[in-house]
């Protein structure tokens, strides 16, 4: 059974920006979220939001043009912000495991399978070279891969897209860590294997009892094996809830405006809804919401002032004016 009441990690009030030759890039933007252990959390939002840097923030694996301005990420009581890289090494990869968007450019093309995902236990736990290969074996094993043995003497340009998929999830198991953040891990990959890796995914959660940050703009994805959403724009996370929550009552138009665009199989529409305009310019100094020049519902207030952190039910937030009649009536009158 799953213990949902302790936060393994607990991201506050993060900030993080991008030094590029036009100045200043706010990717993140004031963003906080906790994850409990054996929980599944999507994190979703069109490309430019900010989910990737969230996600590899998480890790400590930023790019160097990128810059924490403020917050804290605190992963089992401790703030990995201000662990030197000799000390996160001993967490990135045994306590926290990554699945990144394509495999086929992760995996070194001159070493086998075997080798690789050998040598990522070995750094981290005292085994001979026997112990190492057995537990790899097992491991590709639980990540649906039967044929382990003859996977580990191949060469990743002689496996598809999906049995990649599968190593790179067995790599990142191979030192049981507590907490696997999947970037995109599923988008290069056709609807039937994608639909394999998600209940894999589920079910390595359930068993081992690993929580997962599941990072996509995918929202049928996040639909299939998220316990709680995320919805970020503009660097910002505008709304979090429950799966169930944030797919029956969304409460950000953003956030229902990522629904309505999602395929419907019995719907007769002949085309695909689409968000209007252009995603959120993160250059920009934004002095209200930064949806509101998109938003069908922008009132004036939306354009001069932020709106707050709004609880619509125990686990349901959004920032959005709409849920403040109040405040909105008295800024009219002014």
């Amino acid at each position: 059974m799953k213990n949902k009441e302790k936060a393994l990690l607990d991201i506050k009030n993060l900030n993080i920006s991008y030094r590029t030759k036009n100045g200043e890039a706010k990717a993140v933007r004031d963003a906080s979220i906790t994850i409990s252990q054996g929980e599944i959390i999507g994190i979703a939002g069109e490309s430019g939001s900010g989910k990737s840097t969230l996600a590899n923030a998480a890790a400590r694996l930023l790019d160097k043009s990128a810059k924490v301005i403020s917050g804290e990420i605190v992963f089992e009581d401790t703030d990995i912000l201000k662990l030197t890289e000799a000390q996160m090494q001993s967490i990135r990869g045994a306590k926290i495991g990554m699945i990144f968007q394509n495999p086929a450019s992760s995996f070194n093309p001159v070493y086998t399978i075997g080798n690789q995902i050998i040598e990522a236990l070995t750094c981290h736990i005292k085994l001979t070279r026997k112990q190492a290969h057995d537990k790899a074996v097992i491991m590709l094993k639980t990540a649906g891969l039967e044929n382990a043995e003859y996977i580990m003497k191949q060469y990743p340009h002689q496996l598809s897209g999906g049995m990649l998929q599968r190593a790179m999830i067995a790599m990142a198991l191979m030192c049981s860590p507590k907490l696997l953040i999947a970037d995109e891990a599923t988008t290069a990959l056709d609807a039937s294997v994608q639909a394999q890796i998600l209940r894999l995914l589920k079910d390595i959660s359930i068993q081992e009892n690993i929580s997962i940050m599941f990072i996509t703009h995918n929202l049928l994805a996040l639909k299939q094996i998220c316990d709680k959403i995320a919805v970020m724009y503009g660097g910002r996370i505008v709304e979090t809830g429950s799966t169930d929550e944030i797919f029956t009552a969304p409460a950000h138009p953003y956030t229902r405006g990522l629904i309505d665009c999602m395929p419907d199989i019995g719907s007769h529409e002949r085309y695909l809804k689409t968000l209007q305009g252009e995603p959120a310019d993160i250059l920009r100094v934004f002095k209200g919401c930064e949806f509101a020049e998109r938003c069908p519902e922008c009132m004036k207030i939306c354009i001069k002032q932020k709106p707050p952190k709004t609880q619509l039910s125990e686990n349901h937030f959004a920032s959005c004016w709409m849920h403040c009649k109040a405040e909105v009536k008295i800024s009219e009158q002014c």
